[in-house]
C-alpha cells in the first residue's frame, strides 16, 4: 500500500462515502478472512519500505495492522521498487512450490533506491509471481482534469503507472488489475 494520496478522493459505496485508504483496508481485511490457511505478510511502502508483518497465519493480527495504517506512515512518496524488493526477499525465504506477491499501489514510482523492473526481474528469476493492482485511475493528472464553472478541476482519483504495473505482472507470470473503485477492488 502506498502513502501517495491514499487519504484523498472519497469514493461512494452505497450511501456512505469512504476514503480510498478506508476502502482498501476493508477489502484487504476481507481478503485475510477468506484465506485462513495461507501465510500472508505485509510490506508497507511510501518514500521508504518496511516489513509491517512477516508471513503469518495470524490473520487477526494482520487485520489489526492493516486497520492501523495511516497516510504518511512510510513517508511521502511511492517506492514501488523498494516495497517489491523487500517482499521478494521475504517470499524467497519460503519453502514451497507456489510463491506470489500482491503489489497494491495508487502511485507512480517516485522514491526509493530499487528500480521496480529490476525487483520484478529478480522475482521472475526466483520463480515468484507478482500480481499487481493499480488503485485509482491510470490517466495522468492532466488527462483527469474536469471542466468546471471556474476553470479546470483535478480529478480526485489517484494516478498510477499502469504500464509499469502491467510489465511487472507480465514479466513474473502474474496478472495486472485496475481497481478504480471499492467495488472493483472487491472483484479483484
Amino acid at each position: 500500500l502506498t502513502r501517495h494520496r491514499l487519504g484523498d478522493a472519497p469514493q461512494v459505496r452505497g450511501f456512505r462515502r469512504v476514503s480510498r485508504l478506508e476502502g482498501v483496508k476493508e477489502v484487504v481485511s476481507q481478503f485475510l478472512v477468506d484465506r485462513p490457511a495461507e501465510r500472508i505478510g505485509l510490506v508497507v511502502f511510501g518514500a521508504t519500505s518496511y516489513l509491517q508483518s512477516p508471513l503469518t497465519l495470524d490473520h487477526e493480527l494482520l487485520r489489526k495492522l492493516v486497520e492501523s495504517l495511516r497516510v504518511g506512515v512510510a513517508g511521502d512518496g511511492t517506492a514501488i521498487g523498494d516495497g517489491l524488493g523487500l517482499s521478494v526477499k521475504r517470499v524467497h525465504e519460503l519453502t514451497g512450490k507456489s510463491k506470489a506477491i500482491v503489489l497494491l499501489t495508487d502511485g507512480v514510482n517516485n522514491s526509493g533506491n530499487v528500480n521496480p523492473l529490476k525487483a520484478a526481474r529478480i522475482a521472475r528469476d526466483l520463480g515468484i509471481k507478482v500480481h499487481t493492482i493499480g488503485i485509482g485511475s491510470s490517466k495522468t493528472a492532466e488527462e483527469s482534469m474536469i471542466p468546471g464553472l471556474f476553470g479546470q478541476f483535478g480529478n480526485p482519483a489517484a494516478e498510477f503507472d499502469e504500464k509499469l504495473l502491467r510489465e511487472i505482472a507480465s514479466m513474473t507470470g502474474g496478472v495486472y488489475f485496475n481497481a478504480d473503485s471499492v467495488a472493483r477492488l472487491r472483484e479483484v
